[in-house]
């Protein structure tokens, strides 16, 4: 089917690898939304990278000495890179990287977030994905506890949630946290494919990230009173 048309976009975090591999080596016109790790794949991504490490250098500049940073089991690279920028935001920042990075499937978040209070973890950085397994998760599991955000525990998101702000009683507002610039990849992967078709390119491939806008939000703030 795709072989049919002139050219083709790809985008989600699972198109399966060997297709995409075939593709490529027929010199076929295609551009990825998303960074690829394949050698010779074209693609337009966002930076997660820098704009995760931004959050957790903006939470530890709140005070906080102990995160987490709750992921899925997905190893996706939009995955991989969040993680990455947390990672070294948090070491670049001077806080305590051990046992930083936690993954779950969303279903056992209670008995976690019970644990990290008992640590004093004060803020927990998330992340968004197609199923929105751990975002979910681990909000349900704030609003069980009776806890509010960023009152009791700072919370923030690499991404944007799909349900509306104020949805969960738990939070105070919008999800601090960054907004991934959807529309403008989606731009300038036309635009690219459109001079991979023309032959205008020059030879692939091609890669550009783009950058991710901070959002403030209301779900991060100063660590809580010792409890």
């Amino acid at each position: 089917r795709v072989r049919a048309a002139d050219g083709c976009l790809f985008f989600g975090r699972h198109v399966p690898d060997d297709a995409i591999r075939r593709l490529s080596e027929d010199g076929f016109p295609f551009v990825y939304i998303g960074r690829r790790e394949e050698p010779g794949i074209s693609y337009i991504g966002a930076d997660y990278v820098a704009a995760s490490a931004e959050v957790a250098v903006r939470i530890a500049a709140q005070g906080h000495h102990r995160i987490r940073y709750l992921r899925e089991n997905d190893d996706a690279p939009a995955s991989t890179d969040r993680e990455r920028g947390v990672v070294d935001g948090a070491r670049g920042a001077g806080l305590d990287t051990a046992g930083l990075v936690e993954r779950t499937d969303g279903a056992d978040v209670d008995a976690r977030l019970a644990r990290w209070l008992g640590e004093g973890v004060t803020a927990v950085i998330t992340e968004e994905t197609d199923t929105g397994a751990a975002l979910s998760g681990l909000t349900a599991a704030i609003a069980r506890a009776g806890l509010s955000c960023p009152g009791d525990l700072s919370l923030a998101l690499l991404g944007r949630p799909a349900t509306p702000a104020g949805a969960v009683p738990a939070l105070a507002g919008e999800i601090s946290g960054f907004s991934v610039p959807m529309r403008e990849m989606g731009r300038a992967a036309v635009r690219l494919l459109l001079d991979l078709i023309e032959g205008t390119a020059p030879a692939p491939p091609r890669h550009a990230l783009l950058a991710c806008a901070p959002v403030p939000g209301a779900t991060i703030g100063p660590p809580p009173p010792a409890r």
